[in-house]
């Protein structure tokens, strides 16, 4: 199971998320960074949990494209089979 993260913190990170999309990666090291430079009066705790929050989002992400994308192109292969050599 995952840690709780609480809903205030997570409404606050999905708007940085939205707001920010091309400086958030799913990198914790930068998010904190990002997180930083908006000068946002929250303690150190708070920007870590935002900063884990986000990069676990994006990540998880990530993954579902790729396994949409897997799907997808298995179904591809299935509904196109490859015809047999009559000789």
């Amino acid at each position: 199971m995952g840690k709780a993260v609480p809903k205030g913190i997570k409404t606050k990170a999905v708007t940085i998320m939205n707001e920010l999309a091309e400086e958030v990666s799913d990198n914790f090291e930068a998010n904190k960074k990002t997180i930083n430079s908006l000068q946002l009066p929250i303690g150190k705790w708070t920007r870590n949990v935002m900063a884990g929050f986000m990069a676990r989002k994006i990540k998880q992400k990530k993954q579902a494209e790729k396994r949409k994308e897997e799907l997808r192109a298995k179904a591809i292969a299935r509904s196109n089979p490859t015809p047999m050599k009559t000789e």
